[in-house]
């Protein structure tokens, strides 16, 4: 009886500690393939946004180094060109050149000592100018030997994903108003004779990266404006 008993209950054990049956099995693991997925698509996402910040962030960066350098030779216009008397000797919605001596006579700069130390040399023409190809904004600078002008002795890209369909520049007199008085178009030499100020537009897109999950593009805008101090009188 004792025997039977004892055979009994561990028949009852056996049957309380048996295994998964194959449905059960299929259904757990139904349910941790879901989550796992759900899992890996927040993961994915998250790393998408914060590479798609960075490079916002790396354009924001390069755009404001960018329109600084502008505004900073921009702004010196005029200043120390010897024996020339155009400054800005070029104006459009897309590009401005203009003469100055951006580097106060350094020699280790694009104009070296040949040009610098030079009778009525030492300044530099300096050309903004939007490459409409690319959105690359391309600087290019001239040297001035106190008689003539070698042509790109330098020449770099200071920003980049620029608008090709897009306005760079806008130009003001003493007055405000912008020149020329039609919208857009390129300045005539007594335009730019009456040229005060500048403004200086970066808006950028880069179609190969997303600012947020489903756009299409990275958007950025910029402007300064900045006066001609050594141009007006």
């Amino acid at each position: 009886m004792n025997n039977l008993t004892q055979t009994s209950g561990d028949r009852l054990r056996l049957g309380a500690e048996h295994g998964f049956s194959l449905v059960e099995m299929l259904v757990s693991t139904l349910v941790m393939g879901l989550a796992m997925a759900g899992l890996y698509s927040a993961l994915d996402s998250t790393e998408t946004f914060y590479e798609n910040y960075s490079d916002s962030s790396d354009m924001r960066q390069q755009a404001r180094v960018g329109i600084d350098l502008v505004t900073t030779e921009l702004r010196s216009a005029g200043y120390d060109i010897g024996n020339l008397d155009e400054p800005l000797a070029e104006a459009t919605d897309t590009s401005v050149q203009f003469v100055a001596d951006v580097d106060a006579g350094d020699t280790s700069g694009a104009c070296d000592a040949s040009y610098e130390n030079a009778t009525n040399g030492g300044a530099e023409r300096v050309t903004y100018a939007l490459d409409t190809n690319n959105g690359d904004l391309v600087r290019t600078i001239d040297c001035y030997n106190g008689s003539a002008w070698t042509n790109s002795v330098e020449t770099s890209t200071i920003a980049q994903f620029l608008d090709v369909t897009g306005v760079v520049f806008r130009f003001y007199d003493e007055d405000g108003a912008q020149l020329p008085s039609s919208s857009g178009g390129t300045l005539s030499a007594s335009e730019r004779a009456d040229v005060v100020s500048v403004e200086i537009i970066f808006a950028l897109i880069d179609t190969t990266e997303t600012q947020f999950v489903g756009e299409s593009n990275t958007n950025l805008f910029m402007s300064t404006r900045v006066r001609l101090h050594n141009v007006t009188e």
